[in-house]
C-alpha cells in the first residue's frame, strides 16, 4: 500500500524493487480483479485491526476459563458487540445503542444481516406498549433504511459481504417491559395458577424472561442480536411461544450499562468496572464466547458469593428468601464441582444465580454464565397450624428437593447450551433432556436410593405421567418446539421422557464409558452448534457396542414407548407420596387415597378390582366432604395462607 511501500522499498535492493513495480499483465490482471472485488463485496478487510485484536484478548482472557478448540482455524470469527444502554429509574424500559463487527463465517456471500428483535415476538410481546424498537440503522457508516419481518430486522447490504469479510453495523434502540401478572397469594394457590396456565390448550408462554415483577427487571433477549447463518441460509424461524428460542453462534460482548442508584445489576459475563455517581451508576462488563447477553435488576437483591475451583459463584435473591438463596448458592457450588468432575471444565469466569419473577410454569431460565431461578421455588409456606407441623415439614421438603433439582438443571445447561450449542427450536432435546438427565445424575449422588426415587418420580415420571393422564398422545422426542401441542406436552415428552434416553445409554454403557462420552462430546462440540447426529455419534464412538447405541437412540428419540417405560399415572401412589402428612385428619385421608384408588380401577391403572361398594363409599365420603364445607372448597384451599390446606 501507499503507507508501506517507502518501507518496503528502504530494505530491498534497488534491481529487487524494479522487478516487483514492472507492470506485468499478470499483475495487472490482479489489480483488476481486485478492484473488481472491491466494487462487488460488502467490506473491505479480511482480518481484523491490531487494536480490537488486543481488546478482544483482553476480553476473552477476563472472562472465559477455557480455550476455544484450535481446529477453528481462521474460518469462525465470532461477532463482536459494543453495547451501551441506559435503564430507566422505574426498571420498566432501557434505551440505548450497539455496535456489531460481524464476519460472514459461512460459505456463501450475503446480501443482507438478519437481527432478531425477540421482544417483538407475539409470545414476549406482552402488555400495550411493550417491545422493542430500532430507531436508526447504519452500515459500515452509511444510513440504512432496513426492513421489518414480524420479530425479525433486515438490514440491506450495498454489496455483497464475501465468505471470511466483515461488516460494522450500528443500531439505536429503546424497548419497553411488560408488567408481569401478580403472584396469586400462598404456594398452593400459585402452583395451581401455574398448572392452570400450563395446561391450558396451545398455551404460549413468555415465562416472564422479559418482564417487571415483584421489584425485579427481567432482560432475556433484550436487544438486537444477529440471527444464526448456516450453509442454508439466515435463522428466521418465529419464535413458536413452546420451549426455548436460543439458536447463537458465540460472540463477544463489551456492554456498559447506566442504571440507577442503589440497583444491584447481575449479567452474563465479569464486570470490569463500576463508576457511581451522585443520580446513578455505571457499570462495564466483559463476556466472551458467549451465545447472549441478559441482566437482571432489582433495589431488593441481597448477594452470598463463594469460589469454586476458581469460579466465582454469586447468589441474589430477596431479603425475604436469604434462608433458600443460600441454599440455591450450595447446590450451584456442587454441581460446578460434580460436572466439572463428569462433563469437562465450566467454561466462564463468573456464575450468577438469580432469583426472577417467572411465569407459565417456568421453573428457572438459564444464559450463559447466568441462571435464573423462579421465585415461586424460593418460597416457604407460613403460618402453621397446631396439628399441621407434618404437613410444614413435608411441603419444605419437596420445595427444597424441587429448588434443587431446578438450580442442578439450569447449572447443567452451562455445558449444554451456552458452551455446547443447538438449536433449540428444531431439535430442543439436545439440550433441555440431556440438562435435565445431568440434574437428575447429581441428585443420585446427593442422596440415598429412598430420597433419590421419590425426586426422580416428581421430575420426570410424574410429569410425562400427568400428560398422559390429562389426554396427551405420546410422542417421539425428537421433533421440533413448534410440533408439540402445549407446554405440558413438551415437558412430558423433552424433559421427562428424553432424560430417560441417556439414563439407558449409560445403564448400556457403563458408567466409565457414559463420562468418556459426555466428556468428549464436550470437548468437540466446545463452543460450536451440536446436532442430533453429534450427540447419537459421539455415544456410538465411545461404546463398545455400537448397534445397541443405535438401537436406544431410535426408542427413546424416534419411536413412542412412554408408557411402557415409565408408566401411567397411579393415584393411589401419588397420594401416598405427597399427600399422607399434608391432611391431618385420618379419616379425610382415607377418604381421599380410597376415591384415588377408584379413579385408578376406571382407568385401568390400578392392579386389582375393587368391590362397587367401596368405590360408594369412597365417592360419598367425599361428597360429604364438600358439602360440609358450603361447596366452598377450592376458595378455601387458595386462600389458605402458604398453602396449608
Amino acid at each position: 500500500t501507499a503507507e508501506t511501500l517507502p518501507r518496503t522499498a528502504e530494505t530491498l535492493p534497488a534491481t529487487s524493487l524494479r522487478l516487483r513495480l514492472l507492470p506485468t499483465r499478470r499483475c495487472l490482471a490482479a489489480l483488476a480483479a481486485l478492484g473488481l472485488c472491491l466494487l462487488t463485496q460488502e467490506g473491505c478487510r479480511l482480518t481484523r485491526r491490531p487494536g480490537r485484536l488486543r481488546q478482544e484478548r483482553t476480553l476473552i482472557q477476563r472472562s472465559v476459563a477455557v480455550t476455544p478448540p484450535a481446529r477453528w482455524g481462521p474460518r469462525f470469527v465470532p461477532a463482536y458487540y459494543t453495547v451501551a444502554a441506559t435503564i430507566e429509574d422505574d426498571l420498566q424500559g432501557f434505551s440505548g445503542t450497539e455496535t456489531v463487527v460481524y464476519t460472514n463465517n459461512t460459505q456463501l456471500p450475503l446480501t443482507e444481516i438478519v437481527f432478531h428483535l425477540f421482544p417483538e415476538a407475539a409470545f414476549l410481546k406482552a402488555g400495550k406498549g411493550a417491545g422493542l424498537t430500532v430507531t436508526s440503522v447504519r452500515c459500515n457508516g452509511r444510513g440504512v433504511v432496513p426492513k421489518g419481518e414480524s420479530e425479525l430486522l433486515l438490514i440491506p447490504l450495498r454489496r455483497q459481504l464475501a465468505p471470511g469479510r466483515e461488516t460494522t453495523l450500528e443500531l439505536a434502540f429503546a424497548g419497553e417491559v411488560p408488567a408481569l401478572p401478580p403472584r396469586a397469594k400462598g404456594l398452593l394457590a400459585e402452583l395451581v395458577q401455574e398448572l392452570f396456565l400450563m395446561g391450558a390448550p396451545r398455551y404460549k408462554g413468555h415465562y416472564g424472561i422479559y418482564g417487571y415483577g415483584d421489584g425485579i427487571l427481567n432482560l432475556g433477549h433484550w436487544f438486537p442480536i444477529v440471527a444464526r447463518a448456516s450453509s442454508v441460509g439466515w435463522d428466521k424461524q418465529p419464535a413458536s411461544g413452546i420451549g426455548d428460542i436460543a439458536n447463537f453462534d458465540v460472540a463477544h460482548f463489551d456492554v456498559t450499562l447506566t442504571a440507577p442508584k442503589g440497583v444491584e445489576v447481575v449479567t452474563t459475563g465479569v464486570r470490569v468496572q463500576r463508576r457511581g455517581g451522585r443520580h446513578g451508576q455505571r457499570l462495564r462488563f466483559y463476556a466472551g464466547y458467549s451465545r447472549d447477553f441478559a441482566v437482571q435488576c432489582s433495589r431488593s437483591y441481597q448477594t452470598v458469593s463463594t469460589s469454586v475451583d476458581g469460579v466465582r459463584l454469586n447468589s441474589h435473591f430477596l431479603p425475604e428468601h436469604a434462608t433458600a438463596g443460600r441454599r440455591a448458592l450450595d447446590t450451584a457450588r456442587k454441581c460446578l464441582q460434580f460436572y466439572t468432575s463428569n462433563f469437562g471444565r465450566y467454561a466462564y469466569r463468573e456464575l450468577d444465580v438469580a432469583e426472577a419473577p417467572l411465569v407459565g410454569g417456568a421453573g428457572g431460565m438459564e444464559y450463559p454464565g447466568l441462571v435464573t431461578i423462579s421465585s415461586m421455588l424460593y418460597d416457604q409456606p407460613a403460618g402453621v397450624a397446631p396439628g399441621q407441623e407434618d404437613s410444614f415439614a413435608q411441603v419444605s421438603d419437596y420445595l427444597e428437593d424441587l429448588l434443587e433439582f431446578v438450580v442442578a438443571h439450569e447449572v447443567a445447561h452451562q455445558w449444554w447450551n451456552a458452551a455446547v450449542g443447538s438449536n433449540s427450536k428444531q431439535h430442543p432435546f439436545v439440550d433441555e433432556a440431556l440438562a435435565n438427565y445431568s440434574a437428575l445424575w447429581y441428585c443420585e449422588s446427593q442422596h440415598t436410593p429412598e430420597e433419590f426415587r421419590r425426586i426422580r418420580y416428581l421430575n420426570i415420571d410424574l410429569g410425562y405421567q400427568l400428560y398422559r393422564f390429562g389426554g396427551g398422545r405420546d410422542l417421539p422426542v425428537n421433533q421440533p418446539a413448534a410440533a408439540f401441542p402445549g407446554t405440558l406436552a413438551y415437558s412430558g415428552i423433552v424433559y421427562c421422557k428424553g432424560a430417560l434416553y441417556y439414563a439407558s445409554l449409560r445403564k448400556a454403557m457403563g458408567e466409565e464409558q457414559f463420562a468418556l462420552f459426555l466428556r468428549n462430546y464436550y470437548c468437540d462440540r466446545l463452543f460450536r452448534q451440536a446436532t442430533p447426529g453429534d450427540v447419537v455419534e459421539a455415544a456410538r464412538q465411545a461404546s463398545a457396542d455400537k448397534d445397541a447405541v443405535d438401537g436406544l437412540s431410535a426408542h427413546w428419540l424416534d419411536e413412542t414407548h412412554g408408557d411402557e417405560d415409565l408408566g401411567r399415572l397411579e393415584l393411589a401412589k401419588f397420594c401416598d407420596l405427597f399427600l399422607a402428612s399434608a391432611i391431618p385428619d385420618a379419616s379425610v385421608r382415607d377418604s381421599v387415597r380410597s376415591l384415588a384408588q377408584t379413579v385408578d380401577q376406571l382407568l385401568g391403572n390400578a392392579p386389582a378390582a375393587r368391590q362397587p361398594t367401596e368405590t360408594s363409599k369412597a365417592l360419598a365420603d367425599v361428597l360429604k366432604a364438600v358439602q360440609a364445607n358450603g361447596g366452598g372448597v377450592l376458595e378455601e384451599l387458595l386462600g389458605a395462607p402458604g398453602g396449608q390446606k
